[in-house]
């Protein structure tokens, strides 16, 4: 069963669930006229963002806010005691807003935990923890390494000596 509370600055307007869902509340709205006239809460269906995370037009005063759905899941149902700025997905699915996929993270370890866990390359970056691993671990010489690799022989020499990727794991 799903628990709902408020969405802080839109009390009386809008709920959120632990699982990710947005309804909005039975609520009186005056037009601009001036008429009271009521209003059924309903459930929202939230968008996609350009970056692949859930998305939902909150509205209040007549003014429309765009807000992601995982940071007031976060918000609303998750404690922030060390103040981190950015949610983290667990298991890297953007949709996946359930408040046991979610965890307050840094800029840092949500970056680590993409490469470490998600085995995502970072920005720029030519080679994956995975090969990075073979790499280190190979008796293959730099040469041959680096056409395997579309890499230069010096960047294969700098992945050997932990220059390069030193937060990747793998024999040295």
């Amino acid at each position: 069963m799903a628990k709902w509370a408020p969405v802080s600055g839109y009390e009386g307007i809008y709920e959120i669930s632990d699982d990710g869902r947005i309804r909005s509340l039975d609520r009186w709205h005056t037009g601009k006229d001036g008429r009271r006239v009521p209003y059924k809460g309903r459930m929202i269906a939230p968008g996609i963002g350009v970056n692949g995370y859930k998305v939902v037009s909150l509205w209040k005063n007549g003014k429309g806010k765009s807000v992601y759905i995982h940071r007031l899941v976060a918000e609303t149902f998750i404690k922030n005691p060390e103040n981190k700025k950015t949610v983290n997905h667990k298991d890297g699915n953007r949709t996946n807003n359930n408040v046991s996929n979610l965890e307050w993270a840094t800029y840092s370890e949500n970056n680590l935990h993409e490469y470490r866990v998600l085995g995502k390359k970072g920005t720029g970056r030519k080679l994956t923890d995975m090969q990075v691993v073979f790499i280190r671990n190979s008796k293959e010489s730099p040469r041959v390494l680096a056409a395997m690799f579309g890499v230069s022989d010096s960047v294969i020499c700098n992945v050997k000596n932990k220059k390069i990727y030193r937060e990747v794991g793998g024999a040295v």
